[in-house]
């Protein structure tokens, strides 16, 4: 514990994401039919939380299904022991099927040639391939075409081909709304809209469908009416929201604080020039800290000169440029610094008055959505229930 506590990490709060889970399923349950399903999005390392904890304690607060982009993601959470169903919402190269059905993995179905392949590999398993049908209501990404009247027949033609095949299961039939966090409600709408006309199609045809789903974070926020049979939420597991302007009345708890050690307390005289390239000059006699977190960690450079991080519950501006390695923080006028003091560079806008994920995210002109993603891998994550250390996940070392 106290070598890792002497450069940076990542606090996780197991407790936070257990109320998070809790308080979606209390939203959705309140707003539409009960027994709609969850299924947590816990993709690209649960969102730089890391995916085998993550995944756990959503698991025993009572997620129906697992949301990931890769058949990487899929076989992690296997490894850990998780076996709630887990579904792959992206592209699984055709040499790794055989790896997702083994795993009992659920593979999405784009269009027909992708289909073909799930079938070929199932049938030479002897095992049939759960898959989710997806239609591209006007993300215009993954999917079969559905605006306009011709990319329907067009498509449902494809999806009747695809009921068709030897070895496929359908589990589910789902879109992705593109804009449920805008301005306005209409294009949401659309796209829903458009999900029902292709669902009631394959009615029609007598295609299953089996479970429909569309909602995301946002989704969930603004138009829970839409939650069909199951939700597909992501961002707010983690008690963050998809946008700064969103109303909500769950009750969110940021999952994640970043913090990094004092290494270095200086006595700086005035003009002395700061970091690379010399972008900074002190104006004054000055107090300089160095911190061991960079932009390899992902305090990303854009950063330099543009943010607070907290020392000692005030703020301490970014002086110069962030290495790749290390920062410098200006700790003037705050009393009693010392090697090996916290600084905190965000944490839930309440520990010690350090700045929310949001303030970052505005300073980097970015998304809180990337900046949890890209915290780097040598920033071991700790995870805390009731305020005690309950396990830690160091990336570098390659164990707990």
């Amino acid at each position: 514990m106290k070598s890792i506590l002497k450069r940076a990490w990542a606090e996780i709060s197991l407790d936070a994401v257990e109320n998070n889970f809790k308080e979606i399923k209390k939203h959705i349950e309140k707003t539409s039919e009960k027994g709609v399903k969850i299924m947590a999005m816990v993709k690209a390392d649960a969102y730089g939380h890391g995916a085998p904890y993550i995944a756990a304690a959503l698991r025993d607060a009572g997620a129906d299904f697992f949301g990931v982009s890769s058949i990487d993601e899929a076989v992690q959470l296997r490894n850990a022991s998780i076996d709630t169903p887990v579904m792959i919402t992206g592209y699984t190269p055709a040499e790794f099927i055989k790896t997702a059905i083994e795993n009992d993995v659920s593979l999405t179905v784009y269009n027909l040639y992708n289909a073909e392949k799930i079938s070929a590999v199932a049938r030479k398993c002897g095992k049939n391939a759960k898959v989710h049908i997806k239609i591209d209501t006007g993300m215009n990404r993954l999917g079969f075409l559905a605006e306009t009247a011709s990319e329907c027949e067009k498509s449902i033609e494809d999806i009747s081909k695809v009921a068709a095949l030897e070895g496929l299961e359908i589990e589910g039939t789902y879109t992705h709304f593109s804009d449920a966090d805008g301005e306005t409600e209409d294009y949401t709408r659309l796209q829903f809209s458009r999900f029902n006309k292709m669902l009631g199609m394959m009615d029609a045809r007598g295609i299953p469908h089996g479970l429909r789903h569309c909602l995301n974070s946002a989704g969930i926020i603004r138009f829970s009416e839409y939650a069909l049979d199951m939700v597909r939420p992501g961002l707010i597991l983690y008690g963050l929201l998809p946008s700064r302007d969103m109303k909500t009345d769950i009750k969110l708890v940021p999952v994640m604080a970043l913090k990094a050690a004092v290494s270095q307390i200086k006595e700086v005289t005035a003009g002395a020039e700061i970091s690379y390239g010399r972008t900074a000059k002190l104006q004054k006699d000055s107090t300089l800290a160095v911190l061991p977190i960079g932009y390899a960690d992902g305090l990303q450079r854009r950063l330099s000169g543009n943010y607070s991080v907290t020392v000692a519950g005030r703020k301490a501006p970014i002086t110069g440029r962030i290495c790749m390695d290390q920062t410098i923080v200006d700790v003037t006028g705050i009393p009693d610094v010392c090697e090996g003091d916290e600084a905190v560079i965000f944490g839930d806008g309440s520990y010690d008055k350090a700045p929310e994920i949001e303030a970052l995210a505005d300073a980097a002109g970015t998304v809180n959505y990337e900046i949890c993603c890209i915290i780097g891998k040598r920033v071991p994550r700790l995870y805390f229930r009731n305020d005690r250390l309950v396990g830690r996940l160091n990336y570098i070392l390659n164990k707990p």
